[in-house]
C-alpha cells in the first residue's frame, strides 16, 4: 500500500535512523531495538483519506508501553502526507514536523 510505504520512508526512515528495514520486521534472526517507532492505521473514508499515528514502543520497561509521538492523514488521491503539529494545530509537511527534524538533527 502507497500510504505505509509513505510514512516509512518520510517519517520512520528519519526517526529510526539506527534500525533498517530488515531489523524492524525480523525478531528471528535481528531482534527489534528496546526503542522504536512504528506506525497505525486508524481510520480510511470513502474519500481516499486515511488516518494514521506514529508511536514510540519502549520494550525496555518489564510491560512494554507504546506512546502515540504524532497523528497524521495521507491523502491516497494525491500522494500527499501531512502530520499534525501539536502546538499550532496545523497539519504540515512530515520534513516540517518536530518529530521529524528533532531526530535528523542528531
Amino acid at each position: 500500500m502507497a500510504c505505509h510505504a509513505a510514512i516509512d520512508s518520510q517519517i520512520l526512515r528519519h526517526i529510526n535512523q539506527e534500525v533498517s528495514q530488515v531489523n524492524r520486521f525480523s525478531r528471528v534472526v535481528r531482534p527489534m531495538p528496546p526503542q522504536y517507532h512504528a506506525h497505525q492505521i486508524v481510520s480510511v473514508n470513502a474519500d481516499g483519506m486515511i488516518e494514521f499515528r506514529i508511536t514510540h514502543i519502549n520494550r525496555m520497561l518489564a510491560k512494554p508501553a507504546a506512546v502515540v509521538v504524532a497523528t497524521g492523514t495521507y491523502n491516497s488521491k494525491t500522494g500527499e502526507l501531512l502530520l499534525k503539529d501539536d502546538q499550532s494545530g496545523k497539519s504540515i509537511t512530515a520534513s516540517a514536523h518536530p518529530l521529524v527534524k528533532k531526530k535528523s538533527n542528531t
